[in-house]
């Protein structure tokens, strides 16, 4: 049976939940392609890393290390199976509740078939923060609504596709970006938009999206990684 083209108003709706939902779930599950698994890894990566100021056992961070760079396809998958049964040993060692759902998200996200409830244990880091009970309940909620802003940042617009002119790729504007993408360095966004258009760049999107102050870049940003045409 032929599928119905949605209407006009119809992709506004869904646009509009889209820009609102506080569901991370729910936006990779209906509106984004979410099959490959480097966005999806580098999702978990963000997570992980938003909760990192409660983290005091090294090994997490040797552990998110090697999630980012299996994310890039930089570990082998032996090496990948070796760093995701530690992560599982860390997890079930008494590290505290809080770090255990750290390892625990690495540990799923180091896998073959990453589900899309990504982001759930990184989240509960934050409600075992806040307490037990309700308070528990309520803290991670609050930090899955901060998730839903993440997956945005990293899968842009899906009814607004930016298309990228291969020819604003100049040496400028590549060195910049790789530098911003290896460093972190997401504050150097606004200059990164300003070497974009010198090269000819007339995307509103994407020029304002390098210089929007109150961006949350993170490693797998739709616009950093068009620069860099990263899938």
């Amino acid at each position: 049976m032929k599928r119905k083209t949605p209407t006009p108003a119809q992709n506004r709706a869904k646009e509009k939940r889209w820009l609102t939902s506080d569901d991370p779930e729910a936006l990779l599950a209906g509106f984004v392609d979410a099959t490959g698994t480097r966005k999806l890894r580098l999702f978990s990566c963000a997570c992980c890393r938003r909760a990192w100021k409660f983290a005091k056992d090294g090994r997490l961070l040797s552990l998110l290390r090697t999630l980012e760079n299996a994310a890039e396809g930089k570990v082998k998958d032996r090496s990948r199976e070796v760093a995701r049964n530690h992560s599982y040993a860390v997890a079930r060692a008494e590290i505290g509740d809080m770090q255990q759902c750290l390892a625990f998200e690495i540990w799923a996200a180091l896998d073959n078939e990453i589900d899309l409830d990504v982001g759930e244990c990184a989240a509960a880091a934050f409600g075992y923060v806040k307490g037990s009970g309700q308070r528990f309940e309520r803290g991670k909620a609050a930090e899955r609504k901060e998730q839903a802003n993440v997956v945005r940042e990293i899968f842009g617009n899906p009814f607004r596709p930016v298309a990228f002119n291969p020819a604003w790729r100049t040496s400028d504007a590549m060195l910049l970006a790789s530098g911003i993408y290896d460093e972190r360095a997401f504050d150097r966004m606004p200059i990164l938009a300003d070497a974009l258009q010198e090269a000819g760049c007339d995307s509103d999107a994407l020029l304002k999206h390098c210089r929007d102050p109150h961006a949350t870049h993170v490693r797998g940003c739709w616009a950093l990684d068009l620069v860099l045409g990263k899938q």
